[in-house]
């Protein structure tokens, strides 16, 4: 990877649509230097087919593709379906419950029954913190427009919820100018880890 001569780690979006062969984790090891991270994205099978989190067999071999990324394993993403609304919160806590704890895991919430007055819900939060779980968020503008108790607009996460987590943060797909207002709030986190555009040409990761 030249990409990985500049950068120090990359969201794998096509661990999405099909979870890696062996084969080809090996080819990405090699390519890379030792300290290059891959953040994969869970797959679809788990994350938005019928049975949503359910899925055992995608899910044991979901364990075995992080398993043989060895130290080249960065945080996972798992982006639910818009339709997953807070009703199947017990759902969600039995397959967190499944999810080893050793391996950081960070959760985008995309429907608005998660949120009260433009916050996660303040027992989601303190839960997810208990299980150092992190929050996933696709920013690009709309960082620029943060106000304390923004409304949630349309499927937008309001960013309120991001800055009262204090564990594991984790931005996805936002524009580098766009922190900068935010840069005191973000170095008071314990854990924050920073993805930008690929479009940009900035570092993916800090």
């Amino acid at each position: 990877f030249h990409y990985s001569r500049y950068f120090n780690c990359i969201e794998l979006n096509t661990s999405h649509y099909r979870i890696p062969t062996p084969e080809q984790v090996r080819k990405w090891k090699d390519q890379v230097p030792a300290d290059f991270a891959f953040c994969p994205k869970v797959f679809q099978g788990i994350s938005h087919d019928r049975g949503v989190l359910e899925n055992r067999e995608f899910l044991q071999e979901w364990f075995h593709f992080l398993k043989a990324l060895e130290s080249h394993r960065g945080p996972c993403f798992l982006q639910l379906p818009p339709t997953f609304d807070y009703t199947a919160k017990a759902r969600l806590f039995h397959f967190l419950e499944r999810w080893p704890t050793e391996w950081p895991l960070a959760l985008e919430f995309r429907h608005p029954s998660w949120f009260q007055d433009g916050h996660l819900r303040e027992a989601l939060c303190d839960y997810l913190r208990t299980r150092g779980v992190g929050l996933v968020i696709i920013g690009k503008d709309y960082l620029d427009h943060y106000e304390p108790r923004k409304k949630i607009d349309g499927d937008r996460q309001p960013l309120a919820c991001l800055f009262d987590h204090e564990d594991a943060l984790v931005l996805s797909a936002v524009r580098s100018a766009s922190l900068t207002p935010h840069r005191d709030r973000l170095s008071r986190r314990r854990d924050v880890d920073i993805i930008f555009s690929k479009n940009e040409g900035k570092i993916e990761m800090a």
